[in-house]
Formats: C-alpha cells, sequence, structure tokens
C-alpha cells in the first residue's frame, strides 16, 4: 500500500493494516528440553502467559513445552507460573508395538521402491517394537540401524539380515547409555556407584527425596574404600542424575527413568573389572 500511495502509511494506517493480517490467526510456540529453560526465559514465559505476544495485541499465543518429567516442577517453580490448566499436563508414556511398527513401515514406505518384498519389511518394522522398548530414542536407535543396513545391502530390501540389524541396535543402545552415564559422572568409581544404583533403584525403588537417594549412592561409592567420598559429592550425584534423566519421580518414588538401562548397567558391570580406588 506503502507503494501504492507513494507514501509512507501513517502509523495508524499501518496498525489497522497489520490488526487486520493477523485477525483471526494464533502462535503456537513449542519450546523443547524446557526442563532446562534458565530464569530469563522462564520470566519471558511468564510474560506471554499474562500478557500475550504484546500488551493489547489481538493475537493469542499457546505455548507448548516438552521436556524430561521434571519439566512441570521446573516450569511451576517460577512465580507467576504456579498454576497449571487442568488437563494442561501429559505423561508420554512408552509407544505401543503397533505405533512403533507404524512408525517403521512409513519410514521404510518413504526409503523404498514398491518392489520391494512386503513381507520382509512388515517383518523388519514389526520387530522394532520388541527392540527398541517402546522407548521413543530407542526406536530412532532401531531405524538408525534399519538405514545403515539398508546402505550395506545397497537398497535391497529382500537381503536385509534382521539378526545384524538388532545386533546394531544394541550396540547403539548400549553407547547411548554410556554417554548417558558419562555426562553424570567420571571416573570408575563413581560410574560403577551409578551403575550399581540403577540397577538397586529398578528392583527397589525408594522415596523420592534426594537424601534417600543420597545415601544409596553413598552406600555404593564408599562401601568400606578410601578415602571416602562426601556425602555432598553424592548429593550432586544424585541432582545429575535426575537432571540428565537417569532417574525420575514416580509416584513419589525414585525409579530408573528408562528400565533397560539398569539390565544395561548390570550387564556393563559384569564385564567390568571392580574400580580402583581413586585419589
Amino acid at each position: 500500500m506503502a507503494k501504492a500511495t507513494g507514501s509512507a502509511l501513517s502509523d495508524r494506517a499501518a496498525d489497522a493494516l497489520t490488526d487486520r493480517a493477523l485477525s483471526g490467526l494464533a502462535v503456537i510456540l513449542h519450546v523443547d528440553e524446557a526442563h532446562s529453560l534458565p530464569h530469563k526465559a522462564l520470566d519471558t514465559l511468564k510474560d506471554l502467559h499474562i500478557a500475550g505476544i504484546e500488551a493489547g495485541s489481538p493475537l493469542p499465543c499457546l505455548v507448548l513445552l516438552t521436556g524430561l518429567q521434571r519439566t512441570l516442577t521446573h516450569i511451576t517453580a517460577r512465580p507467576g507460573l504456579t498454576r497449571c490448566a487442568d488437563g494442561a499436563t501429559y505423561h508420554l508414556m512408552p509407544l505401543t508395538e503397533p505405533e512403533c511398527k507404524a512408525s517403521t513401515a512409513r519410514m521404510l514406505a518413504d526409503l523404498l521402491t514398491e518392489s520391494a518384498p512386503v513381507r520382509q519389511t512388515d517383518s523388519i518394522a514389526a520387530a522394532s517394537g520388541p527392540w527398541s522398548f517402546g522407548h521413543p530414542r530407542h526406536l530412532l536407535t532401531v531405524q538408525q540401524a534399519i538405514c545403515s543396513e539398508l546402505l550395506r545391502v545397497n537398497g535391497q530390501a529382500s537381503k536385509m539380515d534382521a539378526r545384524r540389524i538388532e545386533a546394531d541396535t544394541a550396540e547403539r543402545r548400549f553407547a547411548y547409555y554410556s554417554r548417558r552415564v558419562n555426562e553424570v559422572t567420571a571416573g570408575p568409581r563413581r560410574t560403577q556407584a551409578v551403575l550399581r544404583t540403577l540397577i538397586e533403584l529398578a528392583e527397589h525403588p525408594i522415596p523420592a527425596d534426594p537424601e534417600a537417594a543420597a545415601a544409596l549412592i553413598d552406600q555404593a561409592i564408599n562401601s568400606g574404600q578410601t578415602p571416602e567420598i562426601p556425602l555432598s559429592e553424592c548429593q550432586s550425584l544424585v541432582s545429575n542424575m535426575a537432571a540428565k534423566g537417569l532417574i525420575e519421580n514416580a509416584l513419589e518414588l525414585w525409579v530408573v527413568a528408562i528400565p533397560s538401562m539398569a539390565t544395561w548397567a548390570e550387564e556393563r558391570l559384569d564385564s567390568q573389572p571392580s574400580a580402583e580406588v581413586e585419589p
């Protein structure tokens, strides 16, 4: 319109055009990893919650937050964000085997030609559920292993080897668990204590308070070894395990966030020698 009139629009005309262009629209703002949002970002969320995108703006805004289970506690601890509407929070449960199969089947349909053997691709897609334990991250691992196998056989689906895919999936899953544990701790003694704690919590959940978990870590990490690692460090390990999603609060109990991680921890402990005393 400014071009048509040959002159700049007045502020009033520009505002009227903006309001008209935005009429009936809404903004959905999706923030992932919301459990790690800093305080400054939470203040911005509070402003969006109270006043929308701009005070007096005709443009409504819906904020969608996704993250680990502690996201709700992290967000609502900030003044101004203390209340959530009924039904506003949803805890993502494990994927069902049909859901895993459908996701993998869609991927294969996009990658393969129409001449791909249906029985073979259907079998691989169906196996992605048990191989992933219904965990979204593990389903991605399965699908990465499938893609790797397709590259090996030059895209010929009939030559895919399910045993190779399953073995590759296990290796990728174990590497993923190792990275997650290494993000929490360093050093063989501390690492083995974390592994023992995961195994213990998988079998015997304990009350979800930091002191109970710190006592469990203290027992696993010291247990007669010298020099003793201070309780404050055990408490820090607990905080890191929760922050990195290794453990979570489920019905006021500390549990292993990914159940298959406890099985991996047991296998890893069995394959390693006892930790040497660290300085």
